[in-house]
């Protein structure tokens, strides 16, 4: 396995084209360090091994000898569809959820203050002072607090539904290609 490691290692570092020193101080080692890694003298550690493999696009255990390494392709009639289906998509999501929830998190914080507006409007004389007006502001008040934290939950919902669209729309327009090494 050692051998196969410090193989693997050169292997990488002349596929693009780096010097031993270029190498070592990209890891903050030395070039003598890289050079025994290469010569299978020394075996890196777990930690530079996973640094190795970030910083050559490749798995760690490819590093270690598996014979399968797997790579990321990009594929343009996946993204062309996706953005289609988006330019449907999108608009009727916006209509269909979006506009509501935005709407009634309009309305709920409109609702808040609807006790101070009634009470200010009847000390300066806009409106009479009647006990139903001050209770019917309360009460819209308290349908507004309430309203609030389901709000703030449909919301989060909304956001965690449209963080996993993401996700999968990207993971939908590339796709992994795994090439058999020998």
């Amino acid at each position: 396995m050692a051998e196969l490691v410090g193989k693997r290692i050169k292997q990488k570092r002349l596929e693009k084209g780096l010097t031993q020193a270029e190498v070592a101080d990209k890891l903050y080692v030395t070039r003598q360090t890289v050079a025994y890694w290469e010569s299978d003298q020394h075996l890196p550690s777990l930690s530079v091994l996973s640094e190795l493999a970030t910083f050559y696009d490749v798995s760690i255990s490819y590093l270690l000898g598996e014979s399968i390494q797997t790579t990321h392709k990009f594929n343009f009639f996946a993204l062309v569809g996706s953005f289609l289906l988006n330019l449907i998509l999108i608009p009727t999501v916006f209509l269909v959820s979006l506009a509501p929830l935005v709407f009634a998190w309009l309305m709920d914080l409109i609702c808040i203050p609807v006790p101070i507006i009634i009470f200010i409007e009847s000390q300066i004389g806009v409106h009479q002072f009647a006990w139903w007006r001050i209770g019917v502001g309360w009460g819209i008040f308290v349908a507004a607090a309430i309203g609030f934290p389901i709000l703030w939950l449909l919301t989060k919902q909304f956001i965690k539904f449209l963080e996993q669209y993401v996700k999968y729309t990207i993971e939908s327009i590339t796709y992994q290609k795994v090439i058999r090494i020998n």
